[in-house]
């Protein structure tokens, strides 16, 4: 297994072996199907930077509590909903890998491969350890 921290480089993405297992610590961004429509059909501006970052396509459940957002549940996302932001997310903004639930079409391993980026398969129905895995919750920025 292969202990990754993000922020990811291309080198990095560059050594992953098909097939084999990570272990990723660091920031992720979860990000839903609302959320990519707000991004890249209705023009809105992102208060982060997501060079070289990691997005999580999954669908979160959380409360706030005084100042601070606890999770209380996050699901990870088939994949194919969201192929068609996945070519943006990658050469606009510079993602360097995406996970998600599931596989991809065909000719999303040129867009991968085009902008040295990697998609990351999580077990689907594996929920309760996505959540556990979460250790705080710096910001929510688009509640849906």
């Amino acid at each position: 297994m292969k202990e990754l921290v993000t922020p990811l480089g291309e080198e990095t993405a560059e050594s992953l072996l098909l097939g084999e297992e990570v272990y990723l610590s660091g920031k992720i961004y979860i990000m839903r199907d609302a959320t990519l429509r707000r991004i890249f059909e209705e023009g809105a501006t992102l208060p982060v930077t997501l060079k070289d970052q990691v997005i999580f396509f999954g669908a979160p459940s959380f409360v706030k509590e005084n100042d601070e957002y606890r999770i209380l549940s996050v699901g990870v996302t088939t994949s194919q909903r969201m192929e068609k932001y996945i070519p943006r997310l990658l050469r606009e903004l510079g993602v360097r890998a995406i996970i998600g639930k599931g596989e991809l079409s065909e000719k999303m391993n040129q867009e991968f491969s085009g902008s040295r980026s990697v998609y990351l398969l999580f077990v689907g129905g594996a929920a309760a350890l996505a959540t556990s895995s979460i250790q705080r919750v710096n910001k929510v920025w688009w509640k849906i």
